[in-house]
């Protein structure tokens, strides 16, 4: 039975190569719209549409508010990333860090970045390892997709925000956590049990709309490069 705010999605395209990097990638993907509730208005029967926060299936019940239409003039190679993009940009929210301030990204691949991307489109002061060596250089916050480094560790200022990507928190928390003397933001999740979930489910579904459209604005202007 379809809910009457949902639509029924065919999966077409999913970031299957990146699946075991981030869990995220296991929550987006691209699909035809072959159903639709009563009260959804947005998208009709046909439309192709990328969500967010759904596990990936054949078929899936996504509510409407977790997923935008893909236009005529985004490919599937550029519409598959509108999701990723979405999600950094409410950890970024989430951090409660602000524009100028100075901020690190520990890691590499297709997550850091876009992350650094959204970070330096948003206003962020996005420093370089070159420049944390240098003395008196330290950052607000530390954005973690790999472990850091103590001598990196060293560069948040006291009471800083520490933003963990990836599902490290364990290895984190027994020789970096027990210092106490950053701010830990976990990732958000979608599960409704996560002991780490950082929004209230209602929250996440109302948020994950406009963070998809934002995300589709900037991708459409190429503001950010998947």
């Amino acid at each position: 039975m379809l809910a009457p705010d949902c639509v029924l999605v065919e999966t077409q395209k999913e970031l299957s190569e990146y699946q075991n990097e981030h869990f995220i990638f296991q929550q987006t993907g691209i699909g035809i719209v072959k159903a639709s509730g009563s009260e959804v208005e947005k998208v009709v029967i046909g439309d192709k549409v990328v969500w967010l926060g759904v596990e990936l299936s054949r078929e899936l019940n996504i509510p409407e508010s977790q997923l935008v239409k893909i236009p005529a003039e985004i490919s599937d190679d550029e519409g598959i990333w509108i999701g990723v993009v979405a999600y950094l940009i409410q950890i970024v929210r989430e951090s409660g860090l602000t524009f100028g301030e100075r901020v690190f990204v520990c890691g590499t691949g297709k997550i850091t970045e876009l992350l650094t991307q959204i970070l330096d489109l948003f206003g962020f002061n996005v420093l370089t390892a070159e420049d944390l060596k240098s003395d008196g250089t330290f950052c607000d916050g530390l954005f973690c997709y790999e472990l850091p480094t103590m001598d990196i560790m060293d560069k948040i200022r006291a009471k800083g925000s520490l933003i963990l990507l990836a599902p490290h928190e364990g290895s984190i928390s027994s020789n970096i956590l027990a210092t106490k003397r950053h701010r830990i933001i976990y990732p958000p999740r979608f599960e409704r049990k996560s002991s780490n979930l950082a929004f209230p489910i209602g929250y996440i579904r109302w948020t994950v709309g406009k963070d998809l459209n934002l995300a589709l604005e900037l991708i459409i202007n190429q503001k950010i490069k998947v």
